[in-house]
């Protein structure tokens, strides 16, 4: 009895945190609406050539974007990675920018889907003084839980390939285990 009386609370909790208050405004998602914003979040990648080495990266990602249909979004993006191990101890730091697209789900009211791309280059710099330049493809896929009309939580995850251009390691898969980010809508 007492676990089926915890079991029905704990549905009735994801529920509740699940389910759409009255007044919950719709995020600006419309034709015209500007997008600024960041994500921070912790990625691991793996490289496919040498000796397939694993490393971990905190990412910081500010981005701006434009939206040219109701839920349609270009956006462009800048990113700062720090690499925090390394199994050649050649710890050092990246940045990237990327161009990209973002389609969002507008069905949920506050709680919308989305799913994009992008397309940029990276320049690695270590303590080796080689700088690593790659090519990179990503698909962003995450939820934006609105907190008023104009601001939104923004949660997801990132699955980018690194195409190796000069001083690389090859092709590398790399995955944002998770970010979080704030995203305002004007």
């Amino acid at each position: 009895m007492h676990t089926t009386r915890n079991m029905t609370f704990g549905v009735l909790a994801c529920v509740a945190a699940l389910a759409r208050p009255a007044h919950a405004e719709e995020l600006l998602l419309d034709a015209g609406t500007r997008q600024l914003g960041g994500q921070a979040s912790v990625k691991v990648s793996h490289s496919t050539q040498g000796s397939a080495e694993t490393a971990t990266h905190v990412s910081l990602t500010p981005g701006a974007g434009w939206f040219v249909a109701d839920g349609l979004e270009l956006r462009v993006g800048l990113g700062f990675d720090l690499l925090l191990e390394n199994g050649h101890s050649n710890n050092g730091v990246a940045v990237w920018g990327d161009v990209g697209v973002r389609w969002f789900y507008r069905g949920l009211g506050s709680i919308v889907p989305y799913v994009g791309a992008g397309l940029g280059p990276t320049a690695a710099f270590t303590n080796t003084d080689d700088t690593a330049v790659t090519l990179a493809l990503s698909a962003p896929l995450g939820v934006l839980f609105a907190l008023n009309r104009h601001v939104g939580l923004d949660v997801g995850a990132r699955f980018e390939v690194d195409f190796g251009l000069k001083n690389s390691q090859g092709t590398t898969l790399q995955l944002a285990l998770g970010y979080v980010g704030v995203q305002a809508f004007f």
